[in-house]
Formats: C-alpha cells, sequence, structure tokens
C-alpha cells in the first residue's frame, strides 16, 4: 500500500525548519566540546612545558657557568702553553760541554786537534729575516694582529735564532787519511750532530805522511726549533742528565788552545 500524507505542505516545511534546526545545534554542541576539549589541552600542554622550563632554568646557568669556566681554562692553557713553548726554547741550545764530548770523545790519537770553534752562521740570517718580515706585512694587507708578550718574544727569538745553525768547525792534523774520515763519520753519528764533512785537506811539506785538514760539523736543532725533538732522547738520558766528568780535561785542554 502507498502511504498517504494528509497533513498540510506548510506544516511539513515547519518540521524540516525544525529538524535543521535541531542538526545545527547538535553540530554547533559538538564544535564547542571540541574547542573546550582543545583548549584543555593546550592549557595542559602550556602547563607542563612551564614546569619543564622551570626546572630547566638552574641547569641553563649551571652550563653558562660551566661555558664560562671552559673558556677561562682555554685562555689560562693557551697562556700557559705559549709560556711553556717560550720557555722551552730559551733552553734549546745543546749545552757546549756535550757537543765537546760528541766531538772529542771519538778522536783517535792519530789526529791532533789545535782549534775547535763553536759559533752560530750567519750566512742564511739576512736572507731570512727579510723573508720573514716580508710575509708578516705585505704592501696592502691588513694591519697584522697584536700577539701576546710572550708569543712576540717567541717570534722575536725565532727569527732571530732559527735560521742560524750552531756550527763546530775543527782544524789540525791527520797522522792517517783514513782514520780522519772514519772519525769524521763515527762524529755525524752523533745524537746531537747532523753532519761533518771535512772542508779542507792539505799535505804538511815538513811532515809528508801529515795532512792539515779543516771540517765543519752542523749542529742539530735544539728542543722547540724547527726539526728539533720533541721528546725526551729514546737512546738514553737527556743530554743536560748525562755525567761530565769525562770531559773536563778535553774542555780544559781545549780553552787552552784556544
Amino acid at each position: 500500500m502507498q502511504d498517504i500524507d494528509f497533513l498540510p505542505i506548510s506544516f511539513r516545511e515547519v518540521r524540516s525548519h525544525q529538524q535543521t534546526k535541531a542538526w545545527r545545534v547538535v553540530v554547533l554542541g559538538f564544535f564547542l566540546v571540541l574547542v573546550i576539549a582543545a583548549t584543555w589541552y593546550q592549557h595542559s600542554l602550556h602547563g607542563a612545558a612551564k614546569q619543564e622550563l622551570e626546572s630547566l632554568v638552574p641547569l641553563h646557568a649551571q652550563a653558562e657557568l660551566q661555558t664560562k669556566r671552559l673558556a677561562e681554562l682555554q685562555a689560562e692553557v693557551q697562556a700557559t702553553g705559549a709560556e711553556a713553548a717560550l720557555i722551552t726554547y730559551l733552553r734549546h741550545p745543546w749545552p757546549r760541554s756535550q757537543l765537546l764530548q760528541a766531538v772529542l770523545t771519538p778522536l783517535p790519537d792519530s789526529i791532533r786537534l789545535d782549534r775547535l770553534n763553536i759559533f752560530r752562521d750567519e750566512a742564511v740570517v739576512e736572507s731570512a729575516a727579510v723573508k720573514a718580515r716580508a710575509a708578516r706585512a705585505k704592501p696592502g694587507e691588513a694591519e697584522v694582529v697584536k700577539l701576546p708578550p710572550v708569543e712576540t718574544d717567541l717570534a722575536s727569538l725565532r727569527e732571530a735564532i732559527d735560521p742560524r745553525p750552531t756550527v763546530i768547525e775543527l782544524e789540525g792534523v791527520a797522522s792517517d787519511v783514513p782514520a780522519l774520515h772514519r772519525y769524521l763519520a763515527d762524529v755525524a753519528r752523533h745524537e746531537l750532530l747532523s753532519s761533518a764533512e771535512i772542508g779542507s785537506i792539505e799535505t804538511d811539506p815538513d811532515q809528508p805522511k801529515s795532512a792539515k785538514f779543516t771540517a765543519r760539523v752542523v749542529v742539530l736543532p735544539g728542543y722547540g726549533q724547527p726539526g728539533g725533538p720533541h721528546a725526551m732522547i729514546e737512546s738514553g738520558p737527556a743530554p743536560s742528565e748525562r755525567p761530565l766528568a769525562a770531559i773536563d780535561g778535553m774542555v780544559d785542554h781545549a780553552r787552552s788552545e784556544r
């Protein structure tokens, strides 16, 4: 059977409007519930974040203090390192007594030394200094950053001393030329010396079996210098700790000869 609606059209329109209004109220209520829930959730998140922030404030203050302390310690370490480098450099020359020991200990009876001179070679000083100054201050270059006094002093010392290798000049008479070559080879193998070479050699007219010679021995750089050692010499105690009694007579003899 077919249902027949005998209600007037106006009544049906009123009922439709009422249903629509009811749905709007339901949707609006649901929306308000969502807004209230979101607001409450955000408020709870804000409260939790605020509590967490308050708990982090002491940690942040502690981290700032530690960062400041770290910067102070790094500055102290840098200053101490610069002072240590300067002190090390000031102690870089090898003891003259050790250099004498290195040269005179392997000296055979067939060789007599008439002169022994220890000095710094000045041959390359001027050119090296000019190059160093040109490298530090070129025309049109920005102003050089000012260094602390300790680093400035160390840089000045390096510029003045590093280009000057320590050299030992020997003059004497050898009655056995092959023994002279062996002697210089033994000298060159010493841990404080880098090379030992004959400068000149000529026969003595008065003694045909003897020959006058000159030799040049180059000393290795010391502690703090480029190419120098960075730790204790592994093959034995440090030069300053070795016994010197065995060369006292050699030192007196060398002074008397000079």
